[in-house]
């Protein structure tokens, strides 16, 4: 027998189903602005506490420790948001933003990686004409370019990328290291291949999206063998940038040689 559901939060189930669209696009965009506000001044009190060393009172190690204890985030999150809540007491002119709703925490968690009291104006009104995700964008490659620390790691991690492969009685397996941007990409199309492969082709039982990203990435690569015999080398770029094929289509890759390695 299940569990009676209280009568308001069916009352307020029912009030929002009878909204009409705009109204409901309203207060959703509203709540936001008034959550992103309520951040804020939650962020402002861990800056104080913070300040106040407030949490040695409880024998904890830190700010993090307490908030870990206390509000139940992990130590990923609990370290972002001091971070984000200590940038606040710097940059006045995000934190007005931040506490008017005009502003969301992910925006200013993005923007205050790499704001300075003379590029803050500057980030707040991009801030507020991109989204999310844009701004994340442009603060990752501005650091990968400008913070020293950063260009060293993009270096070491450009240095690390390779393919290697080997075989054994039941085939043939690839590992593949790349950088960020570069797995971004290759993700991106494989995926858009695997998409496109499951339109005209759905799943078979016992078949796996894995299974059709193996065959997306054979058929890429044999659709290059096939252009190269015919003289367009230059297809493959355009095909895998731009205008990707569905998967599993058309011949199969030349296999590698047994034991063959490239790093």
């Amino acid at each position: 027998m299940s569990a009676a559901v209280p009568t308001k939060v069916v009352d307020a189930r029912e009030r929002v189903a009878s909204l009409p669209t705009e109204r409901l696009e309203a207060e959703i965009t509203e709540l936001a602005g008034q959550l992103a506000a309520g951040e804020c001044r939650w962020l402002l009190l861990v800056a104080e506490l913070d300040r106040r060393e407030g949490w040695r009172h409880w024998g904890c190690a830190s700010v993090v420790h307490w908030l870990g204890w206390q509000c139940g985030l992990d130590a990923r999150a609990a370290r972002e948001k001091v971070r984000v809540a200590r940038a606040l007491l710097e940059f006045s002119v995000i934190r007005d933003a931040f506490a008017a709703g005009t502003l969301s925490y992910s925006k200013v968690r993005a923007i205050t990686r790499i704001a300075t009291p003379e590029t803050e104006v500057g980030l707040v009104g991009m801030a507020r004409h991109a989204t999310a995700a844009h701004i994340e964008r442009i603060t990752a490659a501005y650091r990968r370019v400008f913070d020293p620390q950063r260009r060293a790691d993009a270096d070491r991690a450009h240095a690390r990328r390779g393919v290697e492969w080997w075989s054994d009685d039941d085939g043939c397996t690839l590992r593949s290291r790349f950088t960020h941007d570069d797995g971004a990409i290759m993700r991106g199309v494989l995926d858009e291949l695997v998409r496109r492969s499951i339109r005209v082709r759905p799943l078979a039982p016992g078949e796996t999206r894995s299974s059709r990203r193996a065959d997306a990435l054979v058929g890429m690569a044999s659709r290059d063998v096939r252009r190269r015999r015919h003289g367009d080398v230059h297809g493959t770029r355009r095909v895998c940038g731009q205008e990707p094929d569905a998967a599993g289509g058309g011949g199969s890759a030349e296999p590698p040689r047994k034991g063959g390695r490239s790093g």
